[in-house]
């Protein structure tokens, strides 16, 4: 894992040994920092995964003797958070059952609406026809076209009264819609807040289940046993990388670098020595001729 090739011989070959090593040590240290927070987010899976475990497994872990003395310290919390989400539970079943009476109660003013929408455009072409019957003389015409005339005006009434009633049975859907979200919200909210001691609890039993000292026979806690074999994979990376940090040869490295800085101190020298050179034979005075 560490990569820092074979520990030269030649001390030339150091130089190239220390160039390489350090690049690799930004490589490592970049890898470790990914472990760490890999490692860290494993185990916060893994203490998810038993919470929840032992939060749906708790009925039936109460029935073991052994686990139900495990268990004791959980039980009043557990108790209050039972109550709890079954008070959620009831709130979201109440706004089910009125969202569900309100929806019928819309569908039916729809159909109702859309009857006298229909009942109107019907007696609408009856009504062209007897006008112009009426017009050439039909007196039975006329009298008919005034009756239709009043059906097509209660068809009218009863649509624009059902699209009323429809629009305010839209807006007590968004306001029962609202007032579950509030509710809803504040009784998670305080759910969450007063969840710590239960969640604290449950954690401390749930890492003495991790670290092997009961053995459950549920299949359920397959799940904890995967994220607690992740959580290890984790924190073996992690460890491997922290090990590889070391894994060099200091005084090859140190020899290398020596040679380095010398050789760049030498090459800045030479430039540097070159330039006053050139500089000096551009400020000389130019050469005189000897007289004729």
């Amino acid at each position: 894992m560490a990569r820092f090739g074979a520990v030269p011989e030649l001390p030339w070959e150091s130089v190239l040994y220390a160039i390489g090593v350090f690049t690799r040590l930004r490589e490592l240290k970049r890898e470790l920092a990914q472990a760490i927070e890999e490692q860290r987010a494993q185990e916060k899976a893994a203490d998810d995964a038993v919470v929840e475990f032992l939060d749906r497994s708790y009925s039936t872990l109460v029935q073991d003797g052994s686990l139900a003395r495990m268990l004791e310290p959980v039980q009043e919390l557990q108790a209050r958070y039972l109550e709890r989400q079954k008070e959620i539970d009831a709130l979201d079943q109440e706004r089910q059952r009125e969202l569900a009476t309100l929806d019928a109660e819309l569908h039916r003013y729809e159909r109702v609406a859309q009857e006298g929408r229909s009942t109107k455009e019907g007696l609408a072409s009856e009504a062209a026809r007897l006008y112009e019957s009426s017009r050439e003389g039909d007196v039975l015409a006329g009298q008919l076209l005034g009756t239709i005339r009043e059906q097509m005006n209660r068809a009218e009434e009863e649509a624009t009264r059902a699209v009323g009633l429809m629009n305010d049975l839209r807006r007590r859907r968004r306001e029962v819609e609202q007032a579950y979200i509030t509710k809803i919200c504040e009784r998670e909210a305080a759910l969450a807040e007063s969840d710590g001691p239960r969640r604290a609890a449950m954690l401390e039993i749930g890492r003495d289940l991790l670290k092997g000292r009961v053995t459950l026979p549920y299949e359920s806690f397959q799940a904890v046993e995967i994220c607690r074999k992740r959580t290890q994979e984790a924190a073996h990376r992690r460890a491997l990388l922290e090990a590889a940090l070391t894994a060099y040869d200091p005084k090859k490295f140190k020899e290398g670098l020596f040679y380095l800085v010398g050789a760049v101190v030498l090459l800045l020298g030479g430039v540097i020595l070159g330039i006053l050179r050139m500089h000096q034979e551009l400020n000389a005075p130019p050469p005189t001729l000897p007289p004729e």
